[in-house]
This record gives structure tokens, C-alpha cells and sequence, in this order.
């Protein structure tokens, strides 16, 4: 089975969908997706799509901490590295 990646017009987070599929809902916010005009990052097996979908995600997530000022300062490490 073959899988897109779409992000939420309404939240701006990634998601997985099934190609072909006319709507996908947004797990984030519930915001329903047309697929036909979503904006569509990624598309192939579950595992590609898994991964587009992940460091979309956590780079949206970076973006909004660093806008909310919660960013590390400089000189400061996170302790997942």
C-alpha cells in the first residue's frame, strides 16, 4: 500500500494519508484535508512516509518553541545529542 504525507493547512502538522483517498482528517487539530488540493510533502511505502512525516513534525515543532522563546541558549546542549 502506497502513502502520502500531507501537512494541515489549519496546524501546519504532517500526517499520513493513503493515497487515493479523497480527505484525510488532521490527527493534531481534526481539521479535515482535501488530498486533491493538500499540500503534499512526501509519498511512498509506510516507512518513507513515517520519516517525512517525523522530521517535518519536529521541525515545526523547533520553529514554534524558538517563536515562543524556549529555544537553548547558545552554549547550551539538549541532552538527546
Amino acid at each position: 500500500m502506497r502513502y502520502v504525507a500531507v501537512v494541515c493547512p489549519r496546524c501546519g502538522m504532517a500526517s499520513a494519508a493513503r493515497s487515493g483517498a479523497k480527505s484525510h482528517v488532521c490527527p493534531f487539530c481534526g481539521a479535515r484535508i482535501d488530498l486533491e488540493r493538500a499540500s503534499a510533502i512526501a509519498s511512498g511505502s509506510a516507512e518513507e512516509v513515517r520519516r517525512a512525516v517525523a522530521r517535518h513534525n519536529e521541525a515545526a515543532r523547533r520553529r514554534a518553541e524558538a517563536r515562543r522563546g524556549g529555544g537553548r541558549g547558545e552554549g547550551e546542549r539538549s541532552d538527546a545529542n
